[in-house]
């Protein structure tokens, strides 16, 4: 039965697209579905943000039985997202001398080889699993075919485990406990989220989705190792060293959120790194207004990197093929991770409270130096940055994107006698 074209008019701007299906980047409002919007309304409304909860337990089962139906969906992604590497690299181009420039990448339809592969994941997950490792195989694509300078993306167990919208609902229990019904390996789980007040954040932005303010996206499972420590029901298993350890079960809440109310603001914030500070910003007469030095995190990483070759002094061949020490230097690399991803989500909270506060209308960042900590992961920074600033209603910019302080004052002063 072929199905009939159907109209689609935007609910913001009145644009319209005909076809069988809904276009490509057009969302539906919830709860109802009434109002329909293109991609660029859409985007002035609303912002793909993610909350990450950990899970308290399962509310129809018991933690053992939670743990197995987790293992098996986990080694199926696992498998299932190498399996896929594996199919692109083996259908793309090999680069020669006769070729100019990259060619595009030829299509592969994957979906019937995957059922085969892993015949025991729901639909929903097989094919959030497939788009998620095509993103990260075609953005890694000229890197690895064309220059040579990156290896294919592989994926470790546990590869977290993707739930599409239509699979999981978020609901409020007694109490306003906070629920999430999810299908998982074949059966509904009715998974309790933590309510404690150190997630008032998320639990603010889980209310959105409960009331249907928010448009639900994907939720995904995954585990965050706790250490020996950890006193809270888990999932059980070894590190490296064969020492028992837990690991936190949490579920990461994709959903779109509605845009804040747009603030008045003004002028340029202009934010740099330096060699003696992480963050610097400075106004358009380049006078320094806000300065994080973040003197701890060179700490951190001199002290990580001074631990770290001394394990690497000490593994000698007498202590293959697992040292003695694999435990611990495997909790001081988690422990060191950490850190770094907490200081960058600070850093970038605390500039845009700053820009916010001052009502500044945009940020131009600038990271060219990189000296004040070699090993810091200032791509992060930024992203977090950008990220941080558009739910804020400020504007990101790079140096490349408008003028620098200096031209900008220059400019300010053409024409004054």
């Amino acid at each position: 039965m072929t199905q009939e074209t159907t109209t689609y008019a935007c609910r913001g701007c009145e644009a319209s697209r005909s076809g069988k299906r809904l276009p490509r980047g057009w969302h539906r409002i919830p709860p109802d579905g009434s109002g329909l919007y293109c991609p660029r309304c859409w985007q002035a409304r609303y912002l793909l943000r993610a909350i990450t909860i950990p899970v308290a337990g399962p509310v129809d089962g018991t933690w053992e039985e939670l743990r197995e139906a987790l293992r098996a969906c986990w080694q199926a992604t696992t498998r299932l997202s190498n399996w896929a590497v594996r199919e692109l690299a083996k259908h793309d181009v090999v680069r020669t001398p006769a070729m100019s420039k990259l060619p595009p990448q030829p299509p592969v339809y994957l979906y019937p080889g995957a059922r085969e592969v892993c015949p025991e994941l729901d639909t929903g997950s097989v094919v959030a699993i497939l788009h998620a490792v095509e993103g990260r195989y075609r953005s890694r694509r000229f890197e690895t075919i064309w220059l040579g300078r990156a290896s294919l993306p592989n994926y470790r167990y546990p590869t977290p485990y993707p739930i599409r919208a239509q699979d999981w609902h978020a609901e409020e229990g007694k109490d306003k406990v906070p629920l999430v019904s999810v299908r998982l390996g074949g059966r509904r789980w009715l998974l309790r989220l933590r309510g404690s007040g150190e997630f008032r954040r998320q639990l603010a932005a889980f209310a959105q989705i409960v009331r249907g303010e928010a448009a639900a996206a994907e939720l995904a499972l995954y585990e965050r190792r706790t250490g020996q420590a950890g006193h809270r029901p888990g999932i059980a298993g070894r590190d490296a060293g064969g020492q028992k350890t837990t690991a936190r079960l949490m579920a990461k809440l994709v959903a779109w959120f509605p845009r804040p109310p747009a603030r008045e603001g003004s002028g340029t914030l202009y934010v740099r790194t330096d060699s003696d500070a992480l963050l610097i910003a400075l106004d358009v007469k380049d006078e320094r207004l806000w300065v994080h030095n973040a003197d701890q995190v060179r700490r951190w990483t001199a002290e990580h990197a001074r631990r770290v070759q001394r394990w690497s002094d000490d593994q000698k061949a007498e202590q293959r093929p697992q040292a003695r020490f694999a435990s611990r230097r495997q909790a001081a690399v988690l422990k060191y991770r950490n850190r770094l991803d907490s200081a960058c989500h600070e850093a970038a909270a605390q500039l845009i409270g700053f820009a916010r506060r001052r009502r500044f209308a945009a940020i131009r960042y600038d990271d060219a130096v990189q000296s004040y900590c070699t090993r810091f992961p200032w791509e992060k920074l930024r992203r977090l940055v950008a990220e941080k600033a558009d739910a804020a209603e400020i504007r990101f910019e790079r140096p490349g994107d408008a003028e620098t302080p200096a031209t900008a004052r220059v400019d300010a002063t053409k024409g004054v006698s």
